[in-house]
């Protein structure tokens, strides 16, 4: 091969390579329960954090939120969010996740409650309801003495 079909092969593999790095696609993005705080300040030695989640260990119920990270929405999709977690018998979680804009506004809610002893429960907004700037945040109720878990949150990608 000539000095200058080597050159040829080289940019043509450049370009090819340069324009599947550039291709545009949303990540999933997986946080673990361990990311969220006591809802109120007077409730932060009421939250305990494990392993597995994030629990309240007060016997009252007791409140905690979470930032969730998340990549912007591609053209035609939904914004798509899976909350985990697990309850013991007679135990429920209740959760509300939040979109608001960059300027504080809010924009959209959906909110669960569960007792079921596993959960994975999928909430989704419109378009619309998360735009690009928009910021996420889920606000879990969770039973006392240990016996719910919030084990994480997932900005779903599809």
């Amino acid at each position: 091969m000539s000095s200058g079909h080597l050159k040829f092969a080289c940019l043509f593999l450049a370009s090819v390579i340069v324009s599947v790095g550039s291709t545009a696609h949303a990540d999933t993005i997986d946080t673990h329960g361990n990311i969220c705080s006591a809802f109120k300040a007077s409730d932060v030695a009421d939250i305990d954090y494990l392993a597995s989640g994030v629990r309240n260990i007060n016997p009252a119920p007791r409140q905690v939120t979470c930032a969730v990270p998340r990549t912007p929405l591609l053209q035609g999709t939904t914004g798509r969010f899976l909350i985990s977690g697990s309850n013991r018998p007679h135990a429920t979680t209740s959760c509300t996740l939040f979109s608001y804009s960059a300027l504080g506004s809010l924009l959209g809610s959906q909110s669960f409650t569960t007792g079921a002893t596993s959960f994975n429960v999928l909430l989704s907004f419109a378009r619309s309801q998360l735009p690009q700037f928009a910021y996420v945040n889920l606000v879990c109720s969770l039973t006392g003495n240990g016996n719910s878990i919030l084990r994480g949150i997932s900005a779903v990608a599809w």
